[in-house]
Formats: structure tokens, C-alpha cells, sequence
């Protein structure tokens, strides 16, 4: 993504999940606290990112698929 566009999105996603920030593990640079998300990442704690196209064609990506698990405790966005 363009940072412009990744900055964005970090802050809207860190702002809208109930997630515990961690310190960022290269190569990502937005991690959280993996406690109490689940085995499947999902639910009300991880955000669900909507990106709107140009042309208006959204494209949804759930927890689970924006999320990467670099070790037992913590994950990272995975933009």
C-alpha cells in the first residue's frame, strides 16, 4: 500500500479494535496482543477493513486475513 494509504489504515484499525498494541516485529510495523482473539482471529476485536476501489468496488478483508501471527502472543497487520 501507499503510505499515505497505510497510515491511514493503521490508525482507523488500531482505533476501531479492542486490541492491545505490542512492539512491531520486523517486518511489520503495527502489532498487537494476540490474547483473547481466538485460534481463527476474528470477532469483535479485530476490525473488519473495507477498501473502497476506485469505481466504488469495495473489497472487505476480515481478521483472519489481515492479521499475520508471528508468535504465540503477538500478530501484526500484515499491510
Amino acid at each position: 500500500l501507499h503510505s499515505s494509504v497505510y497510515k491511514a489504515l493503521v490508525l482507523a484499525f488500531a482505533g476501531k479494535g479492542k486490541m492491545v498494541k505490542a512492539p512491531a516485529v520486523k517486518p511489520f510495523g503495527s502489532c498487537f496482543s494476540s490474547k483473547g482473539l481466538g485460534k481463527w482471529m476474528m470477532g469483535s476485536r479485530v476490525p473488519v477493513i473495507d477498501l473502497v476501489l476506485s469505481g466504488g468496488a469495495k473489497w472487505r478483508i476480515y481478521g483472519s486475513n489481515s492479521l499475520v501471527k508471528v508468535n504465540k502472543d503477538v500478530v501484526c497487520l500484515g499491510f
